[in-house]
């Protein structure tokens, strides 16, 4: 029924995004749209190493549209490694999250890549620390960072790490995630009306990855919605 609906909305000339965790849906829908709108097509093939699409985290327009895409990211960590609220996660973790990502954003072609080299190399993060305009971030790094005894700081680095590092040292999670530039907007996708068909086929690569870029991007598409509706209700 929910590929009828989405070939019916294609037939009719709306926009419509289609996620796939197994990838036929995606491959029948293909072969049923219309050749007058082929061109309103944007494939997005997760398992597509020789043309990845990419899909940076940390863009953002604006300081509400930096603290929404940490505030997901972290939603998503959630979901991933502590969906009961046990502990796994908690208010040190968000924070330093919060930080670093805030701390990577003053390059706008910073990417995940980025926050994870934040995180081990104190040299790179320097880069970034002499570039911040926020003195609350910054003093996150000169007080209470440049206190941290390294004993201590490596072990909550090394934690922190452990919850970035299976995405981004991930090849194919690196080739898309690793981009400065995303190969699309949700919000141009729904204001031009173009047809997005994501596959995300746990056979191809994997299902935490499926998990993963599945959680990332349906947030992503409610947040461009949430947005426009605000901006249309102006």
């Amino acid at each position: 029924m929910m590929m009828f609906l989405a070939l019916q909305d294609i037939k009719n000339g709306e926009g419509v995004a289609v996620i796939d965790p197994h990838g036929s849906d995606i491959t029948a829908l293909l072969e049923k749209i219309p050749p007058e709108r082929m061109d309103d097509v944007i494939l997005f093939d997760a398992a597509d190493s020789e043309r990845p699409c990419g899909l940076n985290l940390l863009e953002a327009e604006s300081e509400e549209d930096k603290h929404m895409a940490i505030n997901a990211f972290i939603a998503l960590l959630y979901k991933l490694y502590d969906p009961n609220h046990q502990g796994i996660m908690g208010p040190v973790l968000e924070r330093a999250i919060r930080n670093v990502m805030l701390t990577a954003m003053v390059d706008p072609q910073a990417t995940m890549v980025d926050v994870m080299r934040l995180l081990i190399d104190a040299k790179y993060a320097q880069r970034f620390v002499d570039k911040l305009t926020d003195p609350l971030v910054k003093r996150y790094w000169t007080d209470e960072m440049a206190k941290t005894p390294e004993a201590r700081k490596g072990e909550n680095m090394g934690y922190f790490v452990s919850k970035f590092d299976r995405f981004v040292t991930d090849k194919l999670m690196r080739n898309i995630l690793g981009q400065p530039t995303s190969a699309f907007k949700i919000s141009d996708v729904m204001a031009q009306r173009k047809i997005l068909l994501v596959d995300l086929a746990k056979g191809k690569i994997g299902e935490e990855n499926s998990t993963f870029l599945g959680l990332l991007l349906v947030p992503k598409i409610l947040s461009a919605a949430l947005s426009r509706h605000k901006f249309l209700g102006k």
